[in-house]
């Protein structure tokens, strides 16, 4: 057997056009607003005030904010490039991460649906947490794949290891802020001063290879990275980092085609052992999730009275319940096969009395010929064929009159197509959907209206 052969997933590298992805952080006063405002054509983000002291020395753009949805909003204006912006500055990013979490603690307390429930309103649990992370990482995807500087300022907070014991000692700094935030960075130092005042950034990760890793360097400021700047500004831009909802949905569909699911024939075995057998509530269930009209409920009982010659929907028999399951479950996934299904329900008229559904006595097998019957397996809905080959399910069992009803048809089909139980097989599906074996599944009002049928077509060459 051939081995299908796979898409090389790997391009060759080549230079892509990249901007300045920079996280500084820093004690209070240390020129951390000052370094990013360096920048050419800034958009401020500030969420502290911090460039209120700056507007006669720089030329900058400011937004005011504490929310987390509108320094979303802002970058996702940014993205779209109708600016003359060149750099984006944050503000401090601590407060980004700190606002995320205040918005989510004040929805739980204001969440009637979580207030009923009983859940704790006052802390979070791991959903809570896992909803917090997606959010913000997908604000530094964004931020890393924006086609312009961005510069994040975060202020500074005290590093600890905890020895035996509990005892906590003071291992050094770091930048304060949600922890995965100084990893998708290129570049990302601290900002320090000495006692006479000059200012030194203390480069902690470089990816460009410009300066070392614990490399002091004086009076930073944008000009330092202008020989990065000029080596990356040629190339393509593309984003650089794949967004979360791309991947969030690639992933999605990798679970979904890998769902466990049983296969028709072990759900078919089952329903006979009474195994996961779908029930007549399943249908309408997924019925409604078809979102068609909302008398379509009514016209899909129609449907299934005609074809299974039934008078209620209880009737129906596991195997009949499977059959429909395939319909519909195909109408679901498969966007053509639900319309050709509204379309073919659309035929159907509802009766002025809604609560009585049972099809009249001229509408019933007995009179009505395969070219007056809707033809419901050669519909581009119908999917799978049902193959009833199973044993008999346990409520086939039936009275003695099913029996012998049973007992006439087999032996009609038998006079008619002596010895040839593919063409009985095959005369039955036609008309009925069913095989031979599968009449033991039906009962007296699923079987009557086979023999009436067989007495009429075949009138004077079946057996008395």
């Amino acid at each position: 057997m051939a081995i299908p052969k796979m898409v090389n997933p790997f391009i060759k590298a080549s230079t892509k056009k990249k901007y300045l992805k920079i996280a500084v952080y820093g004690p209070p006063g240390v020129g951390k607003t000052w370094f990013g405002l360096t920048f050419p054509s800034p958009a401020v983000i500030d969420l502290e005030g911090g460039t209120d002291f700056y507007a006669d020395r720089f030329q900058f753009s400011v937004m005011d904010t504490k929310s987390f949805a509108e320094v979303l909003s802002a970058v996702e204006f940014l993205e779209t490039g109708q600016h003359e912006f060149k750099t984006l500055v944050i503000d401090p990013i601590t407060i980004i991460w700190s606002s995320l979490q205040d918005g989510r603690l004040e929805f739980k307390v204001n969440d009637v649906d979580k207030a009923i429930s009983g859940e704790e309103k006052t802390s979070f649990n791991y959903q809570d947490w896992g909803q917090m992370k997606r959010f913000y990482s997908l604000l530094m995807t964004k931020l890393v794949n924006l086609n312009m500087h961005v510069v994040m300022v975060g202020r500074q907070k005290d590093e600890y290891d905890i020895k035996k014991g509990g005892e906590m000692i003071k291992i050094g700094v770091k930048l304060d802020g949600e922890k995965s935030t100084t990893y998708l960075p290129d570049i990302y130092f601290r900002l320090e001063s000495d006692k006479s005042g000059k200012r030194f950034a203390v480069f902690e990760k470089d990816r460009s290879g410009t300066f070392q890793e614990g490399q002091r360097v004086e009076g930073i400021s944008f000009e330092s990275f202008s020989g990065l700047v000029e080596k990356a500004s040629h190339g393509t831009s593309v984003a650089t980092h794949q967004s979360e909802e791309d991947a969030i949905n690639k992933d999605a569909a990798f679970f979904q085609a890998r769902e466990t699911r049983p296969s028709e024939r072990q759900i078919r075995d089952n329903s006979n052992k009474g195994i996961n057998a779908p029930t007549v509530q399943n249908l309408f269930t997924w019925l409604g999730a078809l979102s068609l009209p909302n008398d379509y409920d009514l016209r899909y009982k129609q449907y299934c009275y005609k074809k299974y010659s039934v008078k209620s929907m209880t009737e129906l028999t596991t195997e009949q319940i499977q059959e429909q399951r395939v319909i519909l479950t195909n109408a679901m996934n498969i966007e053509s096969n639900k319309k050709a299904l509204s379309d073919h329900l659309a035929g159907y008229n509802i009766p002025e009395d809604s609560q009585q559904m049972n099809p009249s006595p001229t509408e019933s097998f007995s009179t009505i010929t395969k070219e007056q019957l809707p033809d419901m397996d050669d519909q581009p809905w119908a999917g799978e064929r049902f193959n009833q080959d199973a044993q008999p399910a346990a409520s086939a069992v039936g009275n003695g009159k099913e029996k012998l009803t049973r007992s006439k048809i087999r032996g009609k089909l038998e006079a008619i197509f002596p010895k040839n139980q593919d063409d009985q097989n095959g005369w039955l599906d036609d008309h009925f959907s069913v095989t031979v074996d599968g009449l033991d599944a039906l009962n007296i009002e699923s079987l009557q209206p086979i023999l009436d049928s067989m007495d009429k077509l075949f009138n004077g060459r079946t057996e008395q």
